[in-house]
């Protein structure tokens, strides 16, 4: 017989191989291909490439690996950086898996509660595209380990080594969550820690080794980055970038009542939709189980959740079901304990009930993974990769293609910069332009390059392209108005959207699609929208929660009826010969549209003639009724996987009228 501790130590270092090993291969399987996702995605494909500055607060440390990992010479850009994602978010299901084992000794609960993280909605959509938070998750985990090493231990180089590996992890100042729960095992553990002075100088030099590296942004501040979101210059500026001041206004936003009526039930929504409502009562249970058997260790995890929860519960941004994973790092945890416990209990008494809560989890677990694998799986978005190869090689040389939006500004970017395609032929991206100033960017005038500068001085002379994501755009109208003639050059339209917007006046269409809680599939349903042509009560930049539905007809051209999009749920509900308000039209049956976003208690349906036509299909829903008879003539889903493939793309050149094109 070997030695029991070294085969404890194997088991240990073998166990959490598992839960690494399953989530990477999923993770890699459902991984966006290249470039894409949403415009933070795009950009964060070549921030590292070309060590630009990206928004605040600047993931000094992120774009160091990125860069890193820019630098090898295997595979497309775009697919290294989100493979980056893909092994950070792996390593960090490891790290919580070997976390749950060192608490719990169960080896089998630690593999299942580590899955459920895994394949959680929020925790997944991060780790299949180029972001930054599996970086910070990763860091705050191996930190939470060495805590536990030095509670066992008491050996103060465990500690000094959290403290180090936390310092850096504020690459990202989600990471403050940690904080009460640091200060809380530091009085549980060894309090003599904050009345030494060695010790305090020694944290003192921690935190200014963890802090040097947003140095970084003073000092390529002055090299000029071709890429910048923000040159520090002053220590006003250096404050205000790495706190994110710009973002206050997300956080505490909430009054304590709408906290109450908004707050707790969008959260308690988004929770459910990671874990289940089972997968929920498993992790209070755990707490529970946890509080009674390691008291010390149940309230650390208890404070990491409520930090969290109470930091982001009143301050409703795009983020905000990613800011909530650490709590779900938490539950997870706590979760190992009721399984663990119940195999213990049950182990030599009664099998059976170990083998029917076995049973039951792994069933939670396949719901969980059932469920978020259509959402997830960006595999097949290619079209943000074939779109912009497609008009950078329809441009000529000394030209200026003006962008839509900001997500289309970086995918070009990531092209030009990134790729390197068309670098060398003077072809720029300008994001902030003005239709009134065509004139001086014909001449190479140009102010305002935000984000990207040019690299070389302009030609003098600049052909100027127009990029667009529907027919016939504000700011196209505005070009023609101006004097400006669209010539087209490239155009992408999907069949589906060509044959809703030649609907004839005889036929209703009914449509609805909300945010699935990806900002990938967010974004691409806002493209939808658009390029069918509908209109939303008003624009609006955080689009999380978003909610769309339409009760229209055609007319003249344009779509007349009941058009919504908010960041609320929406209800239109008619009967048969109503009028729609506002319109000169009535209901040619009985219709009820229903649609609320992610983390708004999400619906997706349509109801004619009582039949409910979809129920909460993901994607986009598509009926079309008769005006006469009231009968439905067609119904399409088009599910989150394959909603890319209806983007529509234009891009014009513009010339001046009375000119003709060269």
């Amino acid at each position: 017989m070997g030695d029991p501790m070294k085969k404890d130590a194997a088991i240990k270092h073998f166990v959490p191989l598992i839960p690494f090993c399953i989530s990477l291969l999923v993770y890699v399987r459902t991984m966006l291909p290249g470039v894409g996702g949403y415009g933070d995605t795009s950009k964060f494909h070549f921030i590292g490439k070309v060590l630009g500055l990206p928004h605040p607060t600047g993931f000094p440390l992120y774009v160091f690996i990125n860069a890193l990992v820019a630098r090898l010479p295997w595979g497309p850009l775009a697919w290294r950086i989100n493979f980056l994602s893909a092994l950070l978010g792996a390593l960090t299901v490891a790290v919580i898996c070997r976390i749950s084992l060192e608490l719990s000794k169960s080896p089998l609960a630690a593999i299942i509660s580590s899955l459920m993280l895994a394949f959680s909605f929020s925790f997944w959509s991060v780790c299949v595209i180029a972001e930054v938070y599996t970086l910070t998750f990763f860091l705050s985990c191996v930190a939470i380990y060495c805590l536990i090493r030095w509670r066992e231990t008491l050996r103060r180089r465990w500690f000094y080594s959290a403290c180090l590996i936390y310092a850096w992890s504020f690459n990202h100042p989600m990471v403050i969550f940690l904080i009460p729960s640091i200060l809380f095992l530091i009085l549980a553990t060894d309090k003599k820690i904050l009345g030494n002075r060695k010790s305090l100088s020694l944290l003192a030099l921690i935190i200014v080794i963890g802090a040097s590296q947003y140095l970084f942004l003073p000092l390529r501040s002055l090299q000029n980055p071709v890429y910048c979101e923000g040159a520090v210059h002053s220590v006003k500026e250096f404050l205000g970038f790495v706190t994110g001041s710009i973002y206050k206004r997300n956080f505490f936003a909430l009054s304590p009542k709408q906290v109450v009526t908004v707050g707790i039930p969008g959260y308690y929504r988004i929770l459910v939709d990671q874990l289940t409502l089972p997968g929920v009562l498993f992790s209070c249970i755990g707490f529970v189980i946890f509080f009674f058997t390691q008291r010390t260790w149940a309230v650390f995890f208890l404070l990491v959740f409520a930090t969290t929860v109470g930091l982001y519960i009143n301050g409703p941004s795009a983020e905000q079901p990613t800011y909530y994973i650490p709590a779900t790092m938490a539950l997870v945890v706590a979760m190992t304990f009721s399984l663990s416990a119940t195999a213990q209990r049950y182990r030599t008494k009664r099998p059976i009930v170990d083998i029917f809560v076995l049973c039951a989890l792994v069933l939670i677990l396949l719901q969980i993974f059932r469920r978020n694998f259509p959402l997830e799986d960006l595999s097949r978005h290619t079209g943000d990769e074939v779109a912009s190869e497609q008009m950078l090689g329809s441009v000529k040389a000394d030209s200026i293609i003006l962008s839509p939006n900001y997500h289309w500004t970086q995918v070009l970017l990531y092209k030009i910069l990134g790729e390197e395609k068309r670098r060398n032929d003077h072809v720029y991206v300008l994001h902030h332009w003005e239709p009134s100033k065509l004139n001086e960017y014909k001449k190479g005038m140009v102010q305002n390059w935000d984000p990207c500068c040019p690299e070389s001085p302009l030609p003098n002379r600049l052909n100027i392209y127009l990029m667009d994501t529907e027919r016939e755009s504000r700011r196209l109208k505005q070009c023609r108005a101006m004097g400006w003639r669209p010539i087209p050059v490239y155009q992408q339209e999907a069949p589906l959207i060509i044959r809703m917007l030649s609907l004839d006046e005889n036929k209703m269409l009914l449509a609805c699609v909300v945010d699935e809680g990806t900002s990938i599939l967010s974004d691409v349903a806002f493209d939808v929208v658009k390029a069918l042509g509908f209109r939303g009560e008003k624009p609006f930049a955080a689009r999380f929660g978003w909610a769309s539905a339409y009760a229209v007809m055609r007319h003249e051209g344009e779509w007349k009826g009941l058009q919504n999009f908010r960041y609320s749920p929406i209800i239109i509900e008619g009967h048969k010969g109503d009028p729609v308000p506002r319109n000169s039209f009535m209901y040619p049956a009985d219709i009820k549209i229903a649609a609320a976003g992610y983390g708004q208690g999400f619906r997706n349906e349509i109801s004619v003639l009582g039949t409910q036509v979809s129920t909460y299909d993901h994607g986009l829903n598509l009926v079309v009724v008769d005006r006469k008879s009231g009968v439905i003539e067609e119904y399409v889903n088009v599910p989150p996987a394959m909603i890319d493939s209806l983007r529509s793309f234009y891009l014009y050149e513009l010339v001046p009228e009375g000119k003709k094109q060269d």
